[in-house]
């Protein structure tokens, strides 16, 4: 007697079995991801994954994985977090994360993520620790390469902070320079006619005694007039250092009273030059700002205004002065008739060192720390453009 079985069925199941146990072992080996567990019995017995051998560099012909062996890959402080990790999953139900790194017999360092998570009976108690191996070596030495290259561009960036600041440095000395040349030039304009009326004064007096015709009450009152001149020459002295004093204190000023501390060392150098002044001031509130700096900007603005005047021969040199405002910010527009700025040149002409005047020793300094002084110091803007034959820088500055 003999039976007849179809096991046809049975024949494909387990080569579809065959079949993904091949595809899960090339998964595991693509992405060095192993598997293992661990048997909670009396002998701890663990089986591993075709890929956990490969991981620990072990030969898997040879090597028989166990709790023992296992712990020589670990240093004490990564065995001690093992214990503490593997128990706490037993005690949680849940699956468990732990990173570390083991030392394999062939002296390579390799870096493991793992997670665990303990199997119940039906009496609920814990009869094996499963789990997956994942080699995050090449991970961890990206992460260690990113880090030397933030650590690396950091290291430049304060580098080339540090060349900026000290450009910077540069940039503020050689517009002081230029700020006391300035000065200077305006101060010995207004010098010259106390100076030549002082000469002339002791011109005449040594004249009068020379000749034996020189009267006390007259003598008296001549040096007098000398004395005024002198007082007068002092003053300019004050009012020029106390312009240009570089104080970094927020003072409670309205634009007005700026514009005519500005004008008082400006307007005879103008004048003189037959350039005239024409101010519209409808702001009248005051803002707590960098006084003293934001009047140097103005000066610097009605300074490239006459060079553009006197530069193009203007018959009839003029410069606008005007203030006013809205709900969010105060403005300060100055304007002259001296033909406006290229177009090609105002997206270059704040830039640090650009100047348009070349031929007469022009840094190009100043607007650039203008920019600096209202939109770093003040929070404001500065700004310019062309209307009707001028140039119109604007000084917007928030309530």
């Amino acid at each position: 007697m003999w039976t007849i079985t179809d096991i046809t069925e049975r024949i494909e199941t387990q080569e579809r079995l065959k079949q993904s146990e091949a595809l899960l072992r090339n998964a595991e080996a693509i992405a060095h991801f192993g598997s293992w567990e661990i048997l909670l019995d009396d002998v701890h017995h663990m089986k591993w994954s075709e890929e956990m051998y490969y991981i620990y560099g072990e030969n898997p012909l040879s090597f028989v994985p166990t709790l023992e062996c296992f712990q020589r890959y670990l240093s004490p402080e990564n065995l001690k977090r093992m214990h503490a990790i593997n128990e706490k999953a037993l005690q949680s139900g849940k699956s468990e994360v732990l990173d570390y790194e083991i030392m394999r017999q062939d002296g390579r360092r390799v870096f493991i993520n793992t997670y665990r998570k303990a199997i119940y009976d039906e009496n609920g108690v814990p009869t094996k620790l499963i789990g997956t191996t994942l080699d995050i070596t090449k991970q961890k030495e990206n992460e260690r390469k990113i880090k030397q290259l933030n650590e690396t561009l950091h290291h430049e960036v304060q580098i080339q902070l540090e060349k900026l600041r000290e450009k910077d440095k540069q940039l503020q000395y050689q517009s002081r320079l230029i700020q006391m040349g300035e000065m200077l030039s305006m101060i010995a304009h207004q010098w010259r006619q106390p100076l030549a009326a002082i000469g002339a004064t002791t011109s005449y007096l040594s004249a009068r005694i020379a000749m034996g015709e020189i009267e006390k009450e007259a003598f008296q009152e001549e040096v007098e007039h000398i004395e005024e001149y002198v007082l007068h020459l002092s003053k300019t002295i004050d009012d020029f250092r106390n312009f240009f004093k570089s104080l970094k204190q927020k003072e409670k000023v309205t634009l007005e009273a700026l514009v005519e501390r500005t004008l008082s060392i400006a307007k005879p150098l103008l004048t003189s030059k037959n350039i005239s002044i024409f101010t519209e001031f409808t702001c009248k509130e005051a803002i707590e700002t960098y006084g003293n700096e934001l009047a140097q900007v103005i000066l610097n603005i009605i300074k490239n205004a006459e060079d553009a005047l006197m530069d193009n021969g203007v018959k009839e040199p003029m410069i606008w002065i005007k203030t006013y405002s809205n709900e969010q910010a105060l403005f300060l527009e100055i304007k002259d008739n001296a033909g406006g700025i290229e177009e090609a040149l105002f997206e270059k002409i704040f830039e640090a060192y650009f100047s348009t005047k070349l031929h007469k020793d022009g840094t190009g300094v100043g607007l650039c720390m203008s920019k600096t002084v209202v939109e770093e110091h003040c929070k404001g803007v500065l700004k310019v453009h062309n209307e009707d034959g001028g140039a119109v820088f604007t000084i917007v500055l928030p309530k």
